[in-house]
């Protein structure tokens, strides 16, 4: 945490906007369809919420960036202009939802957040929005 912190503030205060957060329900995700997407975002951050997601990413060889405070680091991240991919479950994605909502009221500064719809195939994914 104390890193994405040090690195925000010495960030040269001119970047190209925000970066965006990917919501993974992984009670609907299937291991394939995600491995896909991910070979194709080698810079993205990967964090996981829940027992069950971070089983999940073991499972599936994921490597994950970070396991607590996911959803402040993801907003972290989102500040310094990266995008980031968030495993979770189902009862959590309106939690995250949420907490992202809450931190742009509070600070004036609207972070976007995306579902990551396995449906939707690589070919249909030019821009990375799903919304």
């Amino acid at each position: 945490m104390m890193n994405c912190i040090e690195t925000l503030l010495k960030k040269p205060c001119c970047h190209n906007g925000y970066g965006k957060i990917t919501v993974c329900n992984v009670d609907q995700e299937s291991k394939e369809s995600l491995a896909e997407w991910l070979s194709s975002r080698k810079q993205i951050s990967v964090g996981a919420m829940g027992t069950r997601a971070k089983q999940y990413a073991e499972n599936s060889r994921i490597h994950l960036d970070f396991t607590y405070g996911v959803i402040d680091k993801c907003i972290l991240k989102a500040l310094l202009g990266e995008d980031s991919l968030l495993l979770t479950t189902e009862s959590m994605v309106r939690r995250v939802n949420l907490r992202v909502e809450t931190y742009g009221r509070e600070s004036g500064v609207i972070i976007p957040v995306q579902p990551r719809d396995p449906a939707i195939k690589k070919s249909d994914d030019k821009t990375g929005d799903h919304s």
